[in-house]
């Protein structure tokens, strides 16, 4: 199962992609502090649930080692073809209701991949619906 996980390059575009561009130059506490705010104030739900953690629970050289790694290997690693085609056992993407413009759901669909879209949610499901959430993943698991 995979949660909004990045299967190409436009799944980068939350935040990864920025911190990508980004350098540390002694900059980390106010760069992580101003990211948090933006977060806050965005309009998708579940973003002031995960700002609301996100300087507490994120270590600012592990998130921007992560999202240096994310952005590689969303623009040069073939994830689609990996997790649509050579996983073998079975597999569900879950996403958020606002974000089904993502190009890869209906070429999931294509690909006999069942597909969850969670109401009422954006790139974190689990914070903004959980209840729809875990119903879900508890659906996935039993009809697996």
């Amino acid at each position: 199962m995979t949660v909004e996980g990045n299967l190409g390059p436009e799944d980068c575009s939350v935040f990864s992609r920025r911190v990508f561009r980004e350098r540390f130059l002694g900059r980390e506490a106010e760069f992580m502090g101003d990211l948090a705010a933006e977060l806050a104030a965005a309009e998708g739900a579940g973003f002031g649930a995960f700002a609301a953690r996100f300087l507490d629970r994120v270590h600012p050289r592990a998130f921007f080692d992560y999202c240096r790694s994310i952005v590689d290997y969303s623009d040069n690693v073939p994830l689609f073809e990996r997790f649509a085609g050579e996983l073998d056992c079975p597999r569900l993407y879950v996403h958020g209701s606002e974000n089904t413009h993502l190009t890869h759901i209906p070429r999931l669909a294509r690909h006999g991949i069942p597909v969850a879209s969670i109401a009422g949610s954006n790139h974190f499901p689990v914070l903004s619906n959980a209840d729809a959430y875990y119903r879900a993943l508890a659906n996935f698991m039993r009809d697996t």
